[in-house]
């Protein structure tokens, strides 16, 4: 983990509202459902939200790639 990412992820948060935590299991920061709070992780909750999880994982993921 870089030094700067959970500022990152903190203004990600903050400007997007969507809530991002660290996956152990994936080793990202991972974007959550905002309807039933599972993390993306690369797959669909089955919430309607697949299209949009993945949009905001890229953008956090470039983000955190800078």
């Amino acid at each position: 983990m870089k030094p700067n990412e959970i500022e990152i992820v903190n203004e990600y948060v903050e400007r997007t509202g969507w809530y991002v935590d660290w996956c152990d299991s994936c080793k990202i920061w991972a974007v959550h459902c905002p309807e039933c709070g599972s993390n993306y992780c690369g797959s669909d909750c089955g919430c309607g939200y697949s299209i949009a999880l993945k949009r905001q994982q890229q953008k956090l993921d470039e983000l955190l790639s800078q």
